[in-house]
């Protein structure tokens, strides 16, 4: 079950629209091979680690004064924030890209339905169809969902970052929120209570999953990274793919389990 699952959402190209996937996939590669081999920026932290290296003893020895006269002096270039800034938004984009997918999965699913349903002469089925969002709606709820999630995460960074085992367990209803409001079945607000509730018996199978796809690219990257020590460039663009595809199996992943939880009167 779990690895029919797993093929399921590894197949990546498998949706009517295929135009739509390729673009995505196509626009996050070239984005992720550009910061690693041609970026924007000062890429080099030399100096910044050396740095850090005199900052963690005296933090160590606890230093205060000391400490807080370093920090005034941070080795950080503008080209340095150059680089460290646009790597964020481009991560901020693969992560935008994971419920994007989810939304074409779900959207391209739901009218695909409705066409099979009308040239069958089955007009009952197809008026039990969820109705596929517009293209202009969800480059809107797009726009505001990645907001909200910058500043929920903003806002929450440092108790997460205690609590990393609490952020595991929440991850599968975390990561259905987004396809509740993409696919334009729910409120922003909305789509937080119902992520909650439908999640529950879809908690494990959608865990299994996305942690098996995670897992096979930390695997991978592992592997990769032997080639860097040969070819850096040929190993980052090898690595940008694994990434890149890793998202959107991902994405892959939450638009089925959505249309499980959902459409079930379809996907059964």
């Amino acid at each position: 079950m779990i690895l029919r699952q797993l093929r399921a959402c590894l197949d990546i190209e498998g949706m009517n629209k295929k135009w739509g996937v390729r673009s995505l996939f196509l626009v996050l590669f070239l984005l992720r091979c550009q910061v690693a081999i041609i970026p924007f920026g000062d890429s080099d932290f030399a100096s910044f680690w050396i740095w850090y290296e005199d900052f963690s003893e005296v933090v160590n020895a606890n230093d205060t004064s000391k400490a807080y006269e370093m920090l005034s002096s941070m080795p950080l270039t503008t080209g340095n924030w150059i680089y460290l800034l646009w790597s964020a938004f481009v991560l901020i984009l693969c992560v935008v890209g994971i419920g994007l997918y989810a939304a074409m999965y779900i959207r391209s699913l739901r009218i695909q339905l409705v066409s099979k349903a009308k040239e069958a002469g089955d007009n009952s089925f197809a008026s039990r169809v969820r109705a596929p969002i517009s293209v202009g709606k969800l480059v809107f709820r797009l726009i505001i969902g990645t907001i909200a999630y910058l500043v929920v995460f903003m806002m929450f960074f440092s108790i997460l970052s205690y609590f990393a085992i609490v952020l595991i367990f929440i991850t599968p209803i975390i990561v259905m929120i987004p396809a509740f409001y993409l696919s334009g079945d729910a409120g922003l607000i909305a789509s937080v209570k119902q992520g909650f509730t439908y999640s529950k018996g879809y908690f494990f199978s959608l865990s299994y999953v996305v942690s098996i796809v995670l897992m096979l690219s930390y695997l991978l990257n592992s592997i990769l990274s032997i080639v860097g020590n040969y070819s850096e460039p040929i190993a980052s663009v090898l690595v940008s793919f694994v990434n890149v595809y890793s998202c959107l199996a991902i994405g892959r992943a939450i638009g089925i389990s959505y249309c499980n939880m959902i459409d079930r009167v379809f996907t059964s």
